[in-house]
């Protein structure tokens, strides 16, 4: 859609041009706003916002919407110029959809990411099949921003107000424009989070927005507020985000245990998140490790030394591609998913191995990739972010 068309919020227009044939889900009655007192000011740099809601832009600066742009995401811009290098440059047009939505705004929309406006600055979410980023998300009107609580028109603020946003009060809805559903060109699935996503289950807000006990900054008349932090699995690997290095979120919704019976190791993994476990990005990979001892202390058996998908199949949690040669390939070029073996929501996933009955202890340990070997070598991603953490750990005795 061009910049002009998407500003002028016209929704019917907007159901136009994306045909009759798609599936809309609209979430917002037409409602009035208040006009913008500063209608000038670029709400697209969070640094303007950070004068009244101080607190919600410290969050954001540490996110992975303040670093969704290709400028901060190693991983990201890895994939988009191995994209671009084979399918050429008109690529960068559809991953802008949803890396820096707000980019024809100009200014620091250009390389800022998912922005304050991206999601305060809708008059609606109308859905298409899949992700569609900013051609589903349909900007208001110039300096209004909305979000999860009325506010009566005459309040003073430096941008227009209203109602609040259906799309962004029930914590889902707005999410869905980037992470709902994503086919590659030959039709096959790859990321799959909104198909995984029980709509009448939590909702994303719940998990990746937790409350936070602070006001969101000097507007605000309430105690508390939704972490704008976008918590996510890379917080293990921030130096910045709340919580930095630690597993976090990563560990909050999943158990692991075991018990050792005879020559015989049995291990209950659960995974109580809203969708499957490894989810989104389908390079993502989590692997359990097993180690026993013996009653010395010593150790004496692995389930995996070298290399987990021929030792241990069974304990690695991923999803592969193939091509039509039936070699493996990054999940764009997929003409098969030829494994699933990631973890569906609220599923408890048991295992059984033989172990040495002279093991009485076994230390567990699932560890989490955010970008599998096979597939950081093919995009050349090294370093920490190439590298795993521990998401859970649990011990074993008999």
């Amino acid at each position: 859609m061009k910049a002009d068309l998407l500003r002028s919020g016209v929704i019917v227009a907007a159901i136009a041009v994306h045909g009759a044939g798609c599936q809309s889900k609209s979430s917002t009655e037409a409602k009035p706003v208040s006009a913008p007192p500063t209608a000038s000011a670029d709400f697209n740099d969070p640094a303007v916002c950070a004068g009244c809601h101080s607190a919600i832009v410290a969050e954001f600066a540490t996110s992975m919407h303040a670093a969704a742009h290709e400028t901060a995401d190693p991983i990201f811009a890895a994939m988009r110029t191995f994209r671009i290098e084979r399918e050429g440059v008109k690529l960068s047009a559809k991953c802008e959809r949803c890396h820096s939505p707000r980019a024809a705004d100009g200014g620091k929309a250009a390389t800022s990411g998912v922005t304050c406006t991206t999601c305060h600055n809708i008059a609606d979410v109308v859905m298409a099949e899949g992700k569609r980023g900013n051609e589903v998300l349909m900007p208001g009107p110039a300096g209004v921003l909305r979000g999860p609580h009325d506010v009566a028109a005459g309040v003073a603020t430096i941008h227009g107000v209203g109602p609040a946003l259906p799309a962004i009060v029930d914590g889902t809805t707005v999410c869905m424009a980037c992470h709902e559903v994503e086919k590659n060109a030959a039709g096959v699935v790859t990321c799959a989070t909104g198909m995984e996503h029980d709509r009448n289950g939590a909702s994303c807000a719940s998990c990746h927005m937790p409350e936070v006990a602070t006001a969101n900054g000097a507007a605000s008349t309430r105690p508390t507020h939704r972490s704008h932090a976008f918590v996510g699995p890379h917080a293990a690997w921030s130096s910045q985000a709340p919580g930095a290095g630690a597993p976090g979120l990563l560990a909050a919704a999943t158990t692991l245990r075991g018990e050792l019976v005879g020559g015989t190791l049995k291990v209950s993994l659960h995974n109580g998140s809203g969708h499957n476990f490894p989810s989104g990005f389908p390079g993502r990979l989590a692997v359990l490790g097993m180690q026993g001892f013996d009653a010395q202390g010593a150790a004496i058996w692995q389930n995996i030394k070298t290399d987990p998908m021929k030792e241990h199949p069974e304990a690695v949690f991923n999803k592969m591609y193939v091509d039509a040669a039936g070699q493996p390939v990054l999940a764009p070029y997929g003409v098969t998913l030829t494994r699933d073996n990631t973890l569906k929501r609220d599923e408890t996933r048991q295992i059984e191995i033989a172990v040495p009955t002279a093991v009485v202890r076994v230390e567990l340990a699932l560890k989490y990739w955010l970008v599998a070997p096979l597939a950081a070598k093919t995009l050349q991603i090294s370093g920490s972010l190439a590298e795993p953490r521990v998401r859970l750990k649990a011990t074993v005795t008999r």
